[in-house]
């Protein structure tokens, strides 16, 4: 993809501490320093508009996004503004809204909130593995913020379920069906849902050849936590869950166990299904349900 098959850049952004960017997150805002956002190192930055796309990136840990720039909300004051930034006011803006790391960081951007859970994440060992070489900060080349977007997209782990397996007193907002599909769809299954990826889209052909009702990623609140499953049948009151990097990634057999848990303790019905799985997939899905359709 180049420069002019799309009218947003790519941007990745840091922070060094963990709960900065759980906050950057769940708020979905960025901020820097008065000092940052004046000096003639961050010209570029103050250039971003609605559309752009950024990745979070934690020092030397993990990546995880995109999101995408946005107005800011109604909902927190400011003193200033330039562009799409805007320097918060802390006084007058109520706490609940503020991040964690305002007093330190007033200048921010904000991101649409709808798609913040949304993102996914990988660590940076893992990228470099895959000969991603990644600044701190900066503007991406559009052919590099593409393929990291892919990436993330097809071999990241959950950005929301990471956070709450790690840090339970948080809680991201719930899924937006409707604005998921803007950032994180592609792949255009045959009942026009769009996936994200080419098993998914396989899974949900299937489903749709036999007649059985599907809904994409579903939100599904469990033990104060917001869990997306793949697919939820509503007529049977099962779930049916893509493990397709099981076999390759910790970080996501560390998520899925999380996930598992949680599934297991809630006698939530469900069933799996792995890459091996989607070999046969005609075989394997129908002796996986065939308990549960009858």
């Amino acid at each position: 993809m180049n420069q002019t098959e799309h009218s947003f850049r790519f941007f990745i952004v840091s922070t060094l501490k963990f709960d900065f960017l759980l906050s950057c997150v769940e708020k979905g805002c960025y901020g820097v320093s008065e000092k940052t956002f004046k000096t003639k190192a961050w010209p570029d930055f103050k250039d971003v508009a609605e559309g752009d796309r950024v990745f979070l990136r934690l020092s030397d840990s993990v990546v995880c996004g995109p999101l995408i720039v946005s107005p800011p909300p109604l909902s927190i004051h400011f003193h200033a503004a330039q562009g799409f930034w805007r320097k918060v006011n802390a006084d007058t803006t109520a706490a609940e809204l503020l991040p964690v790391w305002i007093e330190f960081y007033p200048w921010c951007f904000f991101f649409d909130s709808t798609l913040t859970s949304q993102v996914n994440y990988s660590k940076l060992e893992t990228l470099s593995a895959h000969h991603f070489s990644l600044p701190k900060w900066g503007i991406l080349r559009p052919d590099i913020g593409s393929q990291l977007w892919e990436f993330l997209e097809s071999y990241g782990s959950s950005f929301s379920d990471f956070v709450q397996r790690n840090s339970p007193s948080i809680r991201l907002r719930p899924p937006q069906q409707s604005a998921q599909r803007v950032l994180s769809g592609r792949i255009k299954s045959k009942r026009g849902v769009l996936v994200r990826s080419k098993s998914e889209r396989l899974i949900d052909d299937w489903l749709f050849d036999h007649s059985i009702r599907a809904e994409y990623e579903r939100s599904l609140p469990l033990a104060g936590f917001v869990i997306s499953p793949d697919f939820y049948l509503p007529d049977y009151g099962i779930y049916i869950e893509h493990l397709g990097l099981l076999d390759s990634q910790e970080d996501y057999r560390r998520d899925w166990q999380w996930k598992k848990s949680l599934y297991d303790a809630h006698n939530v019905k469900y069933v799996t299904l792995t890459e091996a799985d989607i070999n046969d997939l005609d075989r394997n899905l129908s002796i996986k349900l065939r308990d549960y359709l009858k």
